[in-house]
């Protein structure tokens, strides 16, 4: 029971915490949560000011942790605390063994005295996916033509449950890219690319921009690269593309 009162004291303070307190400003740094799950380690900045919501609070800049899927205990610090007005620092788990479902640890600590809380979720890293990658050619002839109003048509889904950094290139046979696209997504996300057989802006071919790529076989290659505070491997999947005359 008397967890059950510190928990919900705990959310009503986190509830508080969250309400605009004035006019936002720049966030300051006030101390660190260090984690870690046997593996790596993640740092975590516990901050004062403009949240990214636009709120001036006491906030965390990363609530989900994604630890190693290995992992069989992660565990909780503080470090970095050079004020007094900073203390009684408590997390409800200091170790806690994660799952493949979120696990809250809620961390309390007092700022002037005053009790503040954040609710840290951890779950065991889920590896993305490329899915339905497919490439097809308008008009269908089984190629990219030179001819005006002939592209390619690259179709992909990155299924993914982290934060992750899509990479989309298209390689010539000595696998340097005439085409590149970085994208950036926290979710599931589907790509649907029309590619007119032109180099992109700072390619590795040293083509020029706009200019058309010389027939040949190419290569689509998407990495998808999990952005989760660890090291994790990235995921890789692709597919030929044919450029004719």
């Amino acid at each position: 029971m008397k967890h059950g009162k510190r928990y919900l004291l705990a959310a009503a303070v986190l509830c508080l915490a969250l309400l605009p307190l004035g006019k936002a400003r720049a966030a300051e740094r006030l101390f660190d949560i260090v984690v870690k799950d046997g593996y790596s380690t993640q740092t975590i900045e516990m901050k004062y000011g403009k949240t990214p919501y636009g709120y001036t609070s006491y906030y965390a800049n990363q609530s989900l942790i994604y630890v190693h899927p290995k992992s069989k205990k992660v565990t909780f610090s503080v470090k970095r605390n050079t004020s007094s007005r900073y203390g009684n620092f408590h997390f409800a788990q200091t170790e806690m063994k994660p799952g493949d479902q979120p696990v809250g640890n809620l961390f309390n600590y007092t700022v002037d005295g005053r009790m503040r809380a954040w609710m840290f979720t951890v779950r065991k890293y889920v590896k993305p996916e490329i899915t339905g990658l497919k490439v097809s050619y308008s008009p269908r002839v089984g190629t990219l033509t030179q001819k005006k109003k002939s592209y390619a048509r690259i179709k992909a889904t990155v299924k993914a449950e982290v934060p992750v950094k899509t990479v989309i290139c298209i390689l010539n046979e000595k696998g340097r890219a005439v085409y590149k696209k970085t994208d950036s997504a926290d979710a599931t996300k589907t790509y649907l690319l029309k590619w007119d057989g032109r180099a992109s802006k700072g390619n590795s071919a040293k083509l020029k921009a706009g200019e058309k790529v010389p027939a040949g076989e190419y290569t689509v290659r998407i990495t998808v690269h999990p952005q989760t505070g660890g090291k994790v491997k990235e995921v890789v999947r692709q597919e030929k593309l044919k450029v004719g005359q």
